[in-house]
């Protein structure tokens, strides 16, 4: 694994040593600590590491010998397994299997810096340095730790992609889906109107998904 990743450090975790950092909730990553799981390399080679995703950064986590380190040339990446779950990376970024139909469903998780009452995109940070610390934050590692200082919370976006071929669509509503099946509109319409498909919810988008290619 080392010789294929070029692994870097991102933060020291001495303080993983301490049990009560475990029960603290990890507001930007997407699972609630750091579990088992395996990184498929399209090589075939196998890894298995406590591993998380970072929602901010976009970047899988691992932790290795009391460090966090991130996997620095994700695109040698097949397939990462974690706590029964599947993230592969696309544009960038890690994406969430939610259904390895045909035509595959994909969720994208986009988290960003809520300071003290007003909302300060992960994207726009480096515009407000000296901004109640908010640079800070991200030159301290901050966004690697467990969980972000006290006045600071993350909210995580979730959207939702079609792959058809080698392309990505969206597939946040009931129009993005019609539009990558486009001969199955009145079968994806009555299905939303039986179901109550609820756009909001993975559950019903990937039901939705797979009834339709089922």
């Amino acid at each position: 694994m080392k010789n294929i990743l070029f692994l870097f450090i991102l933060s020291s975790t001495t303080a993983l040593s301490q049990p009560e950092r475990r029960a603290i909730q990890i507001t930007h990553y997407v699972l609630d600590t750091f579990y088992n799981g395996t990184i498929l390399m399209k090589s075939g080679q196998k890894e298995d590491y406590m591993l998380n995703y970072n929602t901010l950064t976009h970047e899988m986590i691992f932790e290795r010998a009391g460090e966090r380190l991130a996997i620095a040339q994700p695109e040698e990446v097949d397939t990462v397994y974690i706590n029964n779950r599947k993230f592969v990376y696309a544009n960038k970024m890690f994406y969430e299997v939610l259904a390895t139909t045909p035509v595959p469903l994909f969720i994208e998780y986009i988290g960003s810096i809520i300071k003290a009452g007003s909302e300060i995109g992960y994207g726009m940070m480096s515009s407000t340095t000296g901004s109640n610390g908010v640079s800070s934050l991200i030159q301290g590692g901050k966004m690697y730790d467990l969980h972000l200082p006290y006045d600071y919370k993350v909210k995580v976006k979730k959207e939702y992609w079609l792959r058809k071929g080698f392309n990505y669509y969206k597939a946040n509503n009931a129009k993005h889906i019609i539009e990558v099946f486009p001969d199955k509109e009145k079968l994806i319409r009555d299905l939303i109107k039986k179901n109550k498909t609820d756009f909001s919810k993975p559950e019903d988008i990937t039901a939705l998904v797979v009834e339709i290619q089922s």
